[in-house]
């Protein structure tokens, strides 16, 4: 690929992530994160995150096209902290999640939406900062796919007569 295309293909890219957020779009992710930080119950916290990361990525997106990569990179490393921590605290009640998915659910979902808003994150960021951020999206992609298996693990072997 030459430069012009790669140049041509990052402005692209660029253009879908989310520039700068309205005042609006501000006050809408306080109130999920203060949300979020007030719930007590894994399943409510687990929904609560699910419309909280993709906005996360996307205002670390926003930091990072704005020249403070750090502050996105260090976003994003708590965001997945945070994840696996409700995750944990879901399996911490002993609901088996293919039988009660709810907050199981929301949180793979989101977290699948976030893995695609990640991947396209990594073409804006400088090649020589990006070991943290695919760090994390394989994390994440690593927490996806417990996920999944939790949900839909494979059935069991059939007995024999």
């Amino acid at each position: 690929m030459t430069g012009c295309h790669y140049l041509l293909s990052v402005a692209l890219l660029a253009s879908f992530l989310p520039l700068a957020q309205s005042p609006g779009q501000v006050r809408q992710v306080q109130k999920l994160e203060q949300k979020f930080v007030s719930e007590k119950d894994p399943v409510n916290r687990a929904k609560a995150l699910a419309k909280l990361l993709p906005r996360e990525i996307d205002e670390a997106a926003a930091e990072i096209r704005g020249g403070n990569t750090s502050a996105g990179i260090s976003r994003l490393q708590h965001y997945r902290d945070v994840a696996r921590q409700v995750h944990q605290a879901l399996l911490g009640m002993g609901r088996l999640p293919a039988k009660k998915p709810e907050g199981f659910m929301q949180l793979q979902i989101a977290l699948r939406e976030s893995l695609r808003r990640l991947s396209d994150l990594l073409f804006l960021i400088p090649l020589g900062q990006r070991d943290p951020v695919e760090v994390v999206r394989s994390d994440l992609s690593l927490l996806n796919s417990q996920l999944l298996q939790e949900l839909f693990p494979p059935p069991a072997p059939r007995k024999k007569k």
